[in-house]
């Protein structure tokens, strides 16, 4: 049975009742048309689905639930916050919180300025290189499973990177290297004898956002950590990525990003 996959659902909806949109999770059951029981097994493996999945019948009544806490979203804003991290959407019901990552990438982050490598899929061929599609669709599209990396171009002089993911499953730190002489940031890091590593994603379809940051000042030791053992970017170390970017002088900071559709 097809269904559309909501990573961390049991979060989000529990989101729902911390913020007063509803008074427990036996109401966004009764809200949805169903028993608590049937809500709580879209979290857990089924029979003829995998975890956090919402049967496609029962996909608008969800979204009809969260558009009473936000009602200004429509609803394919809201299919795309039940589709991505829990944090953007705890971001958006909790705004007294002041964190506002995706606002600085929206005002800051410059896009059109990546350039997309691949390796050869058996449904394509050879490798390629391309440019920019219009604004409302994600730049690229890779196939899951593909080899790729990512350059962008740019101006700065500031002499420290960090690179970041945003996927369905949530955020990641990524390692990034600066090429002073061509003027490129590498996604992902040269190697010490120069040559450019592949990256592969093989999980998560949909899209996912890559956003490079240059500062004059190192960015947090715990990111960069974060990024070399593979761990999830929780909140907090999320904000200190942001809190360390703005207090850079707009002169010596820059934020790029693209975003890639990853289709199986």
């Amino acid at each position: 049975m097809a269904g559309l996959y909501v990573p961390e659902l049991a979060r989000k909806l529990k989101l729902l009742v911390r913020e007063g949109h509803y008074p427990d999770l036996k109401a966004i059951a009764a809200a949805l048309g169903r028993s608590w029981i049937t809500v709580k097994g879209w979290g857990n493996d089924g029979r003829d689905t995998p975890p956090n999945t919402v049967p496609l019948k029962n996909v608008d009544a969800l979204i009809s639930v969260f558009h009473k806490s936000l009602p200004h979203k429509s609803p394919e804003q809201l299919r795309h916050l039940l589709t991505g991290p829990a944090d953007d959407l705890e971001a958006l019901l909790s705004p007294g919180d002041g964190f506002t990552l995706a606002a600085l990438i929206n005002q800051e982050a410059v896009t059109g300025s990546a350039q997309l490598f691949t390796k050869p899929h058996p449904s394509s061929r050879g490798f390629v290189r391309r440019a920019g599609t219009p604004a409302d669709a994600p730049e690229f599209r890779v196939h899951l499973g593909q080899p790729f990396r990512l350059e962008f171009a740019t101006r700065s002089r500031a002499s420290f990177c960090l690179a970041l993911q945003k996927s369905p499953a949530g955020w990641a730190a990524l390692a990034c290297s600066l090429d002073r002489e061509h003027r490129r940031i590498h996604l992902l890091a040269a190697e010490e004898d120069g040559s450019l590593p592949f990256m592969i994603e093989d999980q998560d379809a949909g899209a996912h956002m890559f956003v490079v940051a240059q500062a004059a000042e190192v960015f947090p030791r715990a990111l960069y950590l974060a990024g070399r053992d593979g761990v999830p970017l929780h909140q907090a170390l999320l904000k200190a990525f942001k809190d360390h970017f703005e207090s850079q002088s707009r002169s010596t900071r820059k934020l790029m990003s693209v975003e890639i559709e990853f289709y199986a």
